[in-house]
């Protein structure tokens, strides 16, 4: 736990009903419906170039300018040509692909977000198609407007096409109050690149990587995850603000690309390049001890399993990992997403006690509590097993709410030893033990966990030491964790 943590982000786009393991949009050559009619496939064909994709029943030719006026419904399927991609490629935490894409002509009305599936922005980078600010696509894509915030989704590799190198837009200039929430410009300019002229910082970074600049606007880091973004100090002025107009949270923000979008400030530094797709390789030591930042992909290997797989009341599952060595700073916690859990059930990978595993997810800091993300099933490997280290004994106020190891035992297998329950299960399945140590049922729900009475002693009680609600607790795993005194 040695970052702030932010609230978790999720997805930008809509999982539509329609997109068959996000299958092609493009109809394959000659192919017809029941009825005889030509139709929308769920996947590509295997003579499918990916070449410009043809206008089947159910498209409808558009331009960006058509569908941000209105004049385009709400889930239409839409061709559009002669594109200029506007922004780098930014990522979600489930690896799905986010850039902006514009008219040639920019203006109002002439920009918006293309939303991609995390496997078509892997077939995408395999065929060397990642697209790049400057060039020039055709694309074919379903129209919505998620939260309000509108998108085009990219269901296929095969339904983009790079066409060549294109001009990026000028950035239209406008005032800060014109485009933010509320403002009269500000559905005119959304999702279009934008810029600010003497734009000034009226409120430093101090939630979620975002500054205010005078006095309405916010400026998001969203390019620049996932490290840090830049940081400028109250007062600071830029002789232009640039960036790509956006909406979220039911507000509009300004997403400078880089650092040459903070025109006039010399001291940004650049953001990290995720369309690599490159992870740090790491040990959950360097992750624990603060050396690698928040929001990270790292890759950690031969790593042992140290509890059972746990899942949550809407379906996400969970289990801890450490470093084989055992000792402080050697364990975390794994959140695996719902549909990940349930892929990994169906390939009999969820891990077991005693795994060893080589996996990659993104390092973040939920609310304070350290966290490894599985966001994908691959991303994780079973490579044999081995032991789990021996659970470090500790004195129960060290790793308490506030004690002088809490930090460096978070997320590690640890004992307390001739323990006495002073505050009986209340609420949560919780209760407490000498010392100040909430000991939690987090590995017995559904089912009702231990539920000692006031005085019961306890030779040694084994577990992992978690922490949520601001409160470090002791989880037991199975009762066997739970020795009770004769």
């Amino acid at each position: 736990m040695t970052h702030a943590r932010t609230p978790r982000l999720y997805p930008l786009g809509l999982a539509l009903s329609l997109l068959s393991a996000c299958g092609s949009l493009t109809p394959p050559e000659n192919e017809t419906s029941a009825d005889g009619s030509a139709g929308l496939t769920s996947s590509a064909t295997d003579n499918d170039t990916g070449g410009t994709p043809t206008t089947g029943a159910g498209t409808q030719d558009a331009t960006i300018y058509k569908i941000q006026q209105g004049e385009v419904p709400e889930m239409t399927l839409v061709d559009l040509k002669d594109l200029v991609v506007t922004s780098p490629i930014y990522y979600d935490k489930k690896s799905n692909g986010n850039f902006f894409v514009s008219e040639a002509a920019g203006g109002p009305f002439s920009g918006i977000l293309v939303y991609a599936y995390a496997d078509v922005i892997a077939e995408l980078d395999a065929d060397g198609k990642l697209p790049a600010v400057g060039d020039k696509i055709d694309l074919r894509a379903i129209y919505t407007e998620f939260f309000d915030y509108s998108e085009l989704t990219l269901g296929a590799g095969a339904d983009m096409t790079i066409t060549g190198a294109g001009t990026v837009p000028a950035p239209t200039t406008v005032t800060a109050a014109d485009v933010a929430t509320g403002g009269p410009k500000a559905e005119d300019f959304e999702g279009c690149l934008i810029q600010i002229a003497g734009a000034k910082v009226t409120a430093p970074v101090a939630d979620f990587g975002e500054f205010e600049v005078d006095g309405v606007l916010k400026v998001d880091d969203l390019f620049y995850l996932p490290a840090p973004g830049p940081k400028p100090p109250a007062d600071t002025v830029f002789t232009n603000l640039v960036g790509q107009l956006t909406y979220g949270f039911d507000e509009f923000k300004l997403a400078p690309r880089t650092c040459a979008d903070y025109q006039g400030w010399d001291e940004c530094t650049e953001p990290v390049d995720t369309t690599t797709g490159a992870n740090v390789p790491s040990t959950i030591y360097e992750v624990q001890m603060g050396t690698v930042p928040d929001k990270t992909y790292v890759d950690l290997k031969d790593v042992v399993v140290t509890s059972p797989y746990f899942t949550d009341s809407k379906d996400n599952g969970g289990f801890f990992i450490a470093e084989q060595a055992g000792g402080e700073y050697s364990g975390i916690q794994v959140y695996v997403f719902a549909d990940v859990s349930a892929e990994l059930a169906t390939m009999n990978k969820q891990p077991k006690l005693g795994d060893v595993l080589t996996i990659s997810g993104q390092y973040t800091e939920f609310f304070e509590y350290s966290e490894i993300t599985l966001s994908k099933a691959d991303n994780l490997t079973i490579t044999g097993t081995g032991t789990v280290p021996d659970a470090a004994v500790v004195a129960p106020a060290d790793i308490a709410t506030g004690g002088s190891k809490s930090e460096p035992y978070e997320g590690v297998l640890v004992a307390v030893e001739d323990v006495t329950v002073s505050k009986p299960v209340v609420d949560f399945g919780e209760f407490e033990v000498t010392g100040g140590l909430v000991v939690d049922d987090l590995f017995f729900a559904p089912d009702p966990g231990p539920n000692p009475a006031m005085g019961d002693v306890y030779t040694r009680i084994t577990g992992l030491l978690s922490y949520s609600f601001a409160v470090f607790k002791l989880e037991p795993r199975t009762l066997d964790d739970l020795q009770k005194a004769p």
